[in-house]
């Protein structure tokens, strides 16, 4: 008799903390399997900031790593997440992290979500820590099988 093991993956993504009420970041909680797309989605009413950012911060490093942003409707993935992120939206009012195809240790993690207003003054800075002017969400994200 032979037979086939399949595994299943399932993400949990649950809301930590908000440093400032003017940034949503939505839903609170994620249930992820590799068969079903998921997002999460963060919004901002901000005047005048006009980038949006996503950072991950996984379980088992605490550096916060830039997944991609959207600056105005100018979207960047950064190199190591293209395979497995996409972002949409517009930086000025909002802007979905699309969770394409996750791996599961790896992707287990806490996802930042941050508004920033960008001077133009030279190339797109972005700091670990939020300054005071970020505002940032945090959701956490954790594999189940």
């Amino acid at each position: 008799m032979t037979g086939s093991l399949v595994s299943s993956t399932t993400v949990i993504c649950l809301i930590g903390f908000v440093f400032s009420s003017k940034v949503d970041q939505t839903p609170s909680d994620i249930f992820w399997s590799p068969e079903r797309p998921a997002e999460m989605t963060c919004r901002h009413q901000i005047t005048n900031y006009d980038t949006l950012l996503w950072y991950q911060r996984s379980h088992t490093d605490t550096e916060l790593k830039l997944i991609g942003y959207m600056y105005f409707d100018q979207k960047t993935v950064e190199k190591p997440f293209e395979k497995h992120f996409n972002v949409s939206g517009h930086g000025k009012t909002h802007s979905t992290l699309h969770l394409i195809q996750l791996r599961r240790s790896e992707d287990s993690a806490v996802y930042y979500c941050a508004a920033y207003y960008h001077s133009g003054v030279s190339s797109l800075s972005i700091s670990q820590k939020p300054s005071v002017n970020n505002h940032m969400t945090e959701q956490f994200c954790t594999a189940v099988t």
